[in-house]
């Protein structure tokens, strides 16, 4: 459960924080523990539900955690209260937690906003109930893979060869794989130049 008032650790960028600093750090504990008491609420009245075994107080000390300890710590702090909340917020409705690395915070001026990572995408996919296990492969070059398309369309895959070597070539493409309670199997496929151009 979550504990009202615990002591976070300075920002990596300095020993001792300022005494603005330690301000700034304090409003935000006290913001933390309005949204707790908020969102429990909430989730006690069947107004909200998260994943089972899921710490609504453990996921928002992962995320104080993560914003008083990242590079852009300074920048995070600086943001405003309302931006704050609305990031927090969303990262525990969808029931992410940070120290997984299913979530990112990042300032865009003075607004505070999170970011869902791979992790997170596959987290919240997960919850559902619809998906089973989502997972990605590597197409090496000297594959042989063959796709093709099912009865209504979609991208299907036929075949894919490789051999262990082929983990020294270069990389040609990937594909995601997302398999359903039904034993469905959605597929994205993506060349080289397409991954390039996502990122």
């Amino acid at each position: 459960s979550y504990a009202p008032q615990y002591q976070p650790a300075a920002p990596n960028n300095t020993n001792i924080p300022a005494q603005s600093q330690m301000q700034v750090i304090l409003k935000d504990n006290e913001l933390a523990d309005n949204l707790f008491a908020s969102l429990n609420d909430m989730a006690s009245s069947g107004q909200l539900y998260f994943p089972e075994n899921y710490s609504i107080g453990n996921a928002l000390k992962s995320a104080m955690s993560k914003i008083l300890t990242s590079d852009q710590a300074d920048k995070l702090l600086a943001c405003s209260a309302e931006s704050k909340k609305q990031a927090l917020t969303e990262y525990i409705v969808q029931g992410l937690d940070a120290s997984k690395n299913q979530a990112y915070f990042i300032p865009y001026g003075n607004k505070m906003q999170m970011m869902r990572s791979y992790f997170g995408d596959v987290a919240v996919t997960k919850s559902t109930g619809l998906v089973t296990d989502v997972y990605a492969i590597v197409i090496y070059e000297g594959d042989e893979i063959i796709t093709g398309f099912d009865e209504y369309g979609r991208d299907t895959l036929i075949s894919h060869i490789t051999k262990f070597e082929n983990r020294d070539n270069p990389i040609k493409g990937a594909y995601a794989v997302a398999v359903g309670i039904n034993g469905y199997k959605a597929y994205c496929f993506m060349t080289m130049k397409e991954i390039k151009a996502s990122w």
